[in-house]
């Protein structure tokens, strides 16, 4: 499996050149076609009754606002990817009042092999872009997503990934999506907690069954387990073994709260896009 068309987003803000250049150095590597997503803000008309001066005032510095984020966001795309020899698609997707995500950005993660999207910003998502926009993609778009940090420059090419495992389903998926990604590692870490798994799984030492399968895989993995406190926080022991290991992926699955009405994410998959350093791939 190759990622032959990569659906990457682009916004105004400081955080998307990063993001853009790893997408830039993966459509490198696997040869894919690159799409670059500019969501467009909706415009959303003040309240105040009587106000049509102040309401017409308001649309003009809208629409300048979005036509100045517009080609900022166009200008770093293509100039970070023009000089590539790519194959490159520039797409906008129109915001939606209310909304979590775009019917037609769905669509376009629908059709992409992997989707790059950006952590939200602490104090507020760039213009345009839903913050819960990771979390409809990832749940949503059946695609892997990969989100890559909203501070700091990925390092890539990966060294170290982690894989975290608890033989459910969406640990599958997510380690079967990430296989063109943990090829290219120098070190893959198959990490499980030290916890009865609900999925089903059979006695005996998951991990190691699953490193044995990437290893048959050509992925140079390793099992790894950790002890987990009676209500530790699965998300933060992710994340700090992570940091021990010096790990420059995540690869794990996402889970919804309700597997009957999937309306938000679990607890653990929050809490890994809310503090994430290193980019995280993840899979429903």
């Amino acid at each position: 499996m190759d990622y032959k068309t990569i659906l990457v987003l682009c916004d105004s803000s400081e955080a998307a050149a990063p993001r853009i250049e790893l997408a830039r150095h993966l459509a490198q590597r696997h040869g894919s076609h690159l799409i670059g997503l500019h969501i467009r803000p909706p415009f959303e008309a003040p309240t105040l009754r009587g106000a049509g001066f102040a309401a017409a005032a308001h649309f003009s510095a809208y629409e300048e606002r979005t036509r100045a984020g517009l080609e900022k966001s166009r200008q770093t795309f293509h100039g970070i990817t023009g000089q590539a020899g790519l194959k490159t698609e520039w797409v906008v997707a129109r915001g939606v009042v209310g909304g979590f995500a775009t019917t037609e950005a769905l669509a376009l993660a629908r059709c992409a092999d992997l989707v790059v999207l950006g952590q939200p910003g602490p104090d507020r998502p760039a213009d345009g872009v839903p913050a819960d926009l990771p979390e409809a993609v990832t749940l949503w778009s059946g695609r892997p997503t990969l989100v890559v940090p909203y501070a700091g420059r990925p390092a890539w090419p990966i060294k170290t990934a982690v894989v975290c495992w608890n033989a459910s389903r969406e640990a599958a998926r997510a380690a079967a999506d990430a296989l063109p990604l943990l090829r290219e590692a120098g070190k893959v870490i198959v990490l499980t907690m030290d916890e009865r798994s609900s999925s089903g799984a059979a006695d005996g030492d998951p991990a190691a069954d699953a490193a044995s399968w990437l290893a048959r895989q050509g992925v140079k993995a390793a099992a790894r387990r950790e002890e987990l406190a009676g209500d530790g926080d699965v998300g933060r022991k992710i994340l700090s073994c992570a940091a021990e290991i010096g790990a420059d992926l995540v690869v794990m699955g996402a889970y919804g709260r309700s597997r009957m009405r999937e309306l938000a994410l679990g607890g653990v998959t929050r809490t890994v896009f809310r503090f994430m350093t290193v980019p995280v791939l993840m899979a429903h």
